[in-house]
């Protein structure tokens, strides 16, 4: 059972950076007008 955690943990903080650059991407191209008008 500790294996199992262990792997499961392991591959969650694997694709954290994936995970960071598509939240990031969603919210730059989602609230791309905001951003624009925030950095006039």
């Amino acid at each position: 059972m500790q294996e199992v955690a262990r792997t499961a943990i392991a591959q969650y903080v694997s694709d954290r950076p994936a995970r960071l650059r598509s939240a990031i991407e969603r919210i730059r191209t989602e609230d791309a007008e905001l951003l624009d008008r925030l950095s006039r």
